[in-house]
């Protein structure tokens, strides 16, 4: 980690020679443990989604909402001007129903 902290306050000093007054050493293990943490996250997040994926509640309901927005976009007409956000609005509350 030493070696990471060491590289980072190199790429870091570009930020502290406007005259900021900071603590490099400081920032730098700071900017490494929101690195950790973020990818700690990253991994744990992949592990659940992957996980839920394969629970046949969860493909229920994707099959029951890919479905349903189908069959509403079915009845939509299309046009080059049309509001993309009314559109939604719509959606949400058909879905909502």
């Amino acid at each position: 980690m030493e070696g990471i902290g060491k590289h980072c306050c190199i790429n870091f000093s570009t930020f502290l020679e406007r005259g900021i007054e900071r603590d490099s050493e400081s920032a730098c293990v700071a900017l490494e443990r929101m690195r950790v943490v973020y990818l700690l996250q990253a991994s744990f997040r992949k592990e659940c989604i992957s996980d839920v994926d394969t629970r046949p509640a969860y493909q229920n309901l994707r099959q029951r909402v890919e479905s349903s927005v189908a069959t509403f976009l079915s009845h939509q007409l299309w046009k080059p001007d049309l509001n993309k956000n009314q559109l939604r609005e719509k959606l949400r509350k058909h879905l909502l129903e």
